[in-house]
């Protein structure tokens, strides 16, 4: 904050300690009274507390608790009362409340930002509350990115210097997964290709993305796919494997392999598998073809050849039974 041209630095929870305080001294206040109000004093007129018991009356469940009748002026003393007061604690747990409320208020952090339940119950009225918050207090996480961008332009410029011999370093993608990659050496990478990251040279920058993590991402995608799949049945025939792959669950890229097996394999292809693997694939995919092709032909073939002999057996039958109805005439002579 500039205030006459002159720069100050507050931290998120600078406001929020006067309503601290207070909400402490609530608190205070609240647990003395509470046990102020069990350990009441006794009242009665001097000489009637000869019992040594009386002394810890406050503190021990005595089961019966003897007083002298007469005074030390010799008169009859009425019996000890005590003294008891009903403590004010719900006007100070109000307090409390209200106390607590004031440091929402001053950092802009409401129930519904840290993921408690509050007065709203529809997802859109959370989501504008978490708004609220991440627009109140953007410059917080805003100078945080900024010195994350600072660090990573530094690392770059030490980096080339510190790692100048060949050697294997490891990497971490997006989604978290470690990868061991080799710099300033000539080397092949799976498909073959002769690559060399040599750190020496080029120009290094730094990019930052802000948003949600991979795992808040996969959560959502998630989410998402779950309610399109109950929507739309037909979506986990052509991508089931996709689904499964997303969730969380014990067992789910078991299932997503058993899923992505019995799937068409244009639906599956890899991309990320090396060109042999994809052309073996393929080749072995053509030779299933021709396989069943072949069998489906020589089915085929056999099924006419039976029918030919089939035809011509009953063909031969039936001229069989025309010469046995119709015999040969004999030969007449002379009269």
């Amino acid at each position: 904050m500039y205030i006459e041209e002159k720069r100050y630095l507050f931290s998120l929870i600078r406001f929020a300690r006067d309503p601290q305080k207070l909400y402490n001294f609530y608190r205070s206040s609240e647990a003395e009274t509470v046990m102020l109000g069990t350990k009441a004093p006794w009242v009665g007129v001097k000489g009637i507390f000869k019992d040594p018991r009386w002394a810890t009356a406050n503190t021990v469940p005595w089961s019966y608790l003897e007083y002298e009748p007469l005074d030390i002026a010799g008169n009859p003393a009425p019996m000890p009362q005590r003294n008891i007061f009903e403590p004010p604690i719900q006007a100070l747990t109000l307090g409390a409340a209200q106390a607590s409320d004031d440091i929402k208020a001053t950092t802009n952090v409401y129930d519904a930002s840290l993921g408690s339940q509050s007065n709203e119950v529809s997802g859109i009225a959370i989501q504008r509350r978490q708004g609220q918050m991440e627009l109140s207090n953007f410059h917080f996480v805003d100078n945080l990115n900024r010195a994350i961008l600072q660090c990573g332009v530094i690392l770059c410029d030490l980096i080339p210097k510190i790692y100048d011999t060949p050697r294997q370093v490891r990497i971490l993608g997006e989604d978290m997964q470690e990868k061991i990659v080799a710099v300033n050496q000539q080397f092949k990478d799976e498909y073959g290709a002769v690559k060399c990251y040599d750190l020496a040279n080029g120009k290094y920058d730094v990019r930052m993305k802000i948003g949600p993590s991979f795992k808040t991402q996969r959560e959502q995608t998630a989410s998402q796919l779950v309610e399109l799949s109950q929507n739309f049945p037909q979506l986990m025939q052509v991508a089931g494997d996709i689904v499964f792959d997303n969730l969380n669950l014990p067992g789910a890229e078991k299932i997503a392999d058993r899923l992505r097996k019995s799937m068409p394999p244009g639906l599956t292809d890899d991309p990320n598998k090396k060109p042999q693997e994809m052309l073996a694939a393929q080749n072995q995919q053509q030779a299933q073809q021709i396989e069943q092709m072949t069998a489906a032909l020589t089915k085929l073939t056999d099924d006419v050849r039976s029918k030919t002999i089939e035809a011509e057996y009953s063909q031969r039958i039936e001229q069989m039974k025309i010469r046995v109805e119709r015999p040969p005439g004999r030969a007449q002579g002379a009269g």
